[in-house]
């Protein structure tokens, strides 16, 4: 129910009256937006008495006198009408979503809506605490517009006076010679004179109110945009702690991944993690893995039916994955093998430009499908079970569901949907490779701009993990070659180029496991600089999309002896290079790859994801945002 405030009334004259209070039961018995419209119609009348008394004034030849305070005081009135319909504006706009709906309301004061308990509900939650002192001005508002009219008419006396009279028809015929005295004209002036301290103070305590309301609404406005901020800005570091901590989760999911890949074809296999912009990682973890086995020389044999199986993984329960398992089995498809067409040099393509050139490509059918039936048994009845050795598991494709993988000292289910299978491993192209312009035509600034995005985002996800791992055997969590594109599986000359994978072999993926640390335990406090400042190469190399070794910033300097002289003379031509990215892409890029250069240097162990988040990650996805807006490549 609204809330009724309790003001206390402005003095007013004897004899004056306040609308508000037309009986003893109703008073305050308006809501307070309807208070508003009684306002809001107060204006006109008192205006319209205004006039009334310019009417008389001229009749009784008294307007050469009191000309001037007339004209100020109808002048100060309707300006304080013009200022508070814009006030009821910008508070009633916001509140009704029908534009003709709002200015309806405006236009008829008294109209039904001001009486819409929707309408004044929207109204105090928007005002919040400080509702009922806005109404406390409002009913002000009220009474001294109130004032003004019962002064205003109380001039026309005269003129209803004369109206008694039979033999004065109308007001045309009232002149000073019809009245009896001159006493009387006198007296007439001298009321309306004598009532400027009184209109004035009235016309002050209608401004003061009204300025009141304008800082009332601009205050209540500025605390609801503080409070949005704050909510804003608590989420958001709700949404960084999550981002920040993604790695823990991704070890978890490598060891769990780890411990199914111990079959003894192991040095066969391998398993390409689809990396991905990640906005939030407040819910389950969600991971795409592209599993490949080498190609024996007679073909797969009746175990391995495939080459390629591509899958999502994601954390969970067995509660609510019977549904979607069904779902998935009668959507999927096995691919099978027919004659393979290679792209030809010069033919190659990235997914982004496939629509528009698929006029020019050769028809290429990379391999038909088979749909897999849904199983005749009860899905409902099924018990999810643990995957011992991922490479027989993926061998069955009766269900959508394989099973889970698991840790025994991890709390954490990984259940693992196959996607689609293909008898034929679909081509691929690296990072290198598309940089030493192995697709053709190259990637556009957009495609570019949204591979930097990726990789960058998925360094601060994965960083310290064993997906991106940050020491040990390996110098650096990545390389232009681990990073590929895979073709798309019924078009093998066009390449997913959102999609990058960072491969990682099966045997390699054991050997970690015992070295893996626990998903619960810090990142080193070292190390970072260095990857970091690889990272930004490949930002700038994606900027220009051509690789620095080709560049005169790298080949003035000497090779370099060793794996560390060649990465110091990498960056020194890295940060020679850093100057041009400003006037090739802009502000944002530029700024992103600096601060992987050089602006990391002095950020904390413990601050670097949180940094990388605001000066790296929020840069690149404007410049990506940026091609999104304006629909350019």
């Amino acid at each position: 129910m609204t809330r009724r405030p309790v003001c206390a009334k402005s003095p007013t004259p004897l004899g004056t009256s306040f609308s508000l209070t037309l009986a003893p039961h109703r008073k305050y018995s308006m809501s307070g937006f309807e208070i508003a419209g009684v306002v809001l119609g107060a204006f006109p009348l008192a205006i319209s008495a205004i006039d009334g008394y310019r009417r008389v004034a001229r009749k009784v030849d008294a307007w050469r006198d009191v000309r001037l305070i007339y004209t100020r005081c109808s002048e100060d009135l309707k300006n304080e009408q013009l200022l508070f319909k814009r006030h009821l504006r910008l508070l009633v706009f916001p509140l009704v979503s029908d534009v003709v709906a709002a200015q309806d309301l405006l236009d008829n004061p008294s109209g039904p809506r001001w009486a819409d308990a929707d309408i004044a509900e929207l109204l105090e939650k928007k005002l919040g605490e400080s509702f009922e002192l806005y109404i406390c001005y409002v009913q002000r508002i009220k009474e001294a517009i109130d004032d003004v009219s019962a002064e205003m008419e109380s001039y026309s006396e005269l003129v209803d006076e004369k109206r008694k009279q039979q033999a004065v028809s109308t007001l045309a015929r009232l002149s000073g010679s019809s009245i009896k005295d001159a006493a009387k004209l006198q007296t007439y002036k001298a009321r309306f004179l004598e009532g400027e301290a009184n209109r004035k103070r009235l016309l002050t305590e209608l401004r003061d109110s009204n300025q009141k309301l304008w800082k009332l609404l601009d205050s209540s406005e500025k605390d609801a945009a503080l409070t949005r901020q704050l909510e804003a800005a608590q989420a958001a570091s709700t949404l960084d702690a999550s981002l920040c901590n993604f790695w823990r989760t991704a070890t978890a999911f490598f060891r769990a991944l780890a411990a199914a890949c111990g079959c003894q074809c192991r040095t066969d296999h391998a398993a390409g993690l689809l990396l991905q912009h990640r906005a939030s990682c407040k819910d389950k973890a969600k991971f795409e893995v592209l599993f490949t086995i080498k190609a024996s020389e007679s073909g797969p044999s009746s175990l391995n039916r495939w080459e390629a199986f591509t899958t999502r993984i994601e954390e969970g329960n067995h509660s609510g994955l019977i549904k979607e398992s069904r779902t998935l089995i009668e959507k999927k498809t096995i691919n099978q093998p027919c004659s393979q067409v290679q792209p030809k040099a010069g033919i190659r393509r990235s997914a982004f430009r496939a629509k528009a050139a698929a006029t020019q490509r050769a028809k290429v059918q990379f391999t038909p499908t088979i749909s897999l039936n849904t199983p005749s048994s009860d899905l409902g009845a099924q018990q999810f079970q643990p995957i011992s050795t991922i490479c027989e598991s993926l061998c069955v494709i009766e269900t959508g569901c394989k099973g889970y993988l698991d840790l025994p000292d991890e709390n954490r289910r990984y259940y693992v949907h196959s996607v689609s299978q293909h008898v034929k491993t679909p081509h691929s192209v690296t990072l290198e490779q598309i940089l030493n312009k192995g697709v053709r035509p190259a990637p556009t600034r957009r495609e570019s701009f949204s591979i930097a995005l990726i990789i960058a985002s998925s360094f601060l996800q994965l960083l310290d993990s064993p997906w991106f791992p940050s020491t040990g055997h390996r110098t650096y969590p990545f390389t232009k070659s681990s990073l590929i594109f895979p073709a798309d599986s019924s078009k093998p000359n066009v390449f997913l180029l959102h999609q990058p994978h960072i491969r990682r072999d099966f045997a390699v993926i054991a050997a970690d496991k015992e070295a893996t640390t626990s998903s619960n335990a810090t990142a080193p406090a070292d190390g970072v600089g260095p990857a970091l400042a690889r990272l930004g190469i490949t930002l700038l190399e994606l900027c220009f999309r051509a690789p620095l070794e080709q560049q005169p910033y790298r080949t003035s300097w000497p090779r370099g002896e060793s794996e560390q002289e060649r990465e110091g003379f990498d960056f020194l031509a890295a940060k020679d290079w850093l100057r041009d990215v400003k006037d090739e892409v802009g502000e944002e890029y530029a700024t992103a790859v600096s601060w992987c250069l050089l602006g990391n240097a002095t950020v904390s162990a413990d601050k670097w994801r949180s940094e990388m988040l605001k000066e790296v990650v929020w840069p690149l996805q404007r410049c990506v945002d940026y091609f999104k807006l304006s629909g350019s490549g």
